[in-house]
């Protein structure tokens, strides 16, 4: 099974200025037993991004 996860549109995915949602989304993500199957899709003006491959 594969997990997609879409962002809000103001929604930064970056350790530099994380949102909420981007919190919750990867503080859950580690935890997950299908943590190798999700994929986060967001948009970010920020260079530097969370990594969305968490193992």
């Amino acid at each position: 099974m594969k997990i997609s996860i879409l962002l809000p549109y103001k929604e930064n995915f970056s350790p530099d200025y994380p949102g909420a949602v981007s919190l919750f989304v990867f503080e859950t993500s580690k935890n997950s037993i299908f943590k190798k199957n999700i994929n986060v899709f967001g948009s970010t003006r920020l260079k530097k991004k969370i990594s969305n491959k968490i193992y």
